[in-house]
């Protein structure tokens, strides 16, 4: 996330979409390994669109999935209030909170 976030700084929100979305990715993979789910042969962007992925995670971050999987228009932008920098963080933190308890 600190990429995406540097990304962003610098005005280069592409590369910050694709930062969040592979850190929202390494979380989901690392929550999936730690309940013994499998995942193998899917990537880190491949992984946040999966049916049964997604199945195995709480709810709550469905949303933000959603989002962060959604595709950007002809002018490379996401439909306004999306943040995919915010969905990915709320992935993530719902996530690590779920592997620590």
């Amino acid at each position: 996330m600190d990429m995406a976030f540097a990304a962003r700084k610098q005005g280069n929100e592409g590369m910050a979409r694709v930062c969040a979305r592979r850190a929202a990715g390494i979380v989901v993979r690392d929550f999936l390994d730690q309940h013994g789910i499998e995942a193998a042969g899917l990537n880190n962007f491949e992984i946040l669109v999966d049916e049964s992925v997604r199945k195995s995670l709480p709810a709550s971050v469905l949303p933000a999935l959603q989002h962060l999987t959604m595709r950007v228009d002809e002018n490379y932008a996401l439909p306004t209030g999306i943040d995919l920098l915010a969905d990915a963080q709320a992935v993530i933190q719902t996530l690590l909170k779920e592997v620590s308890e």
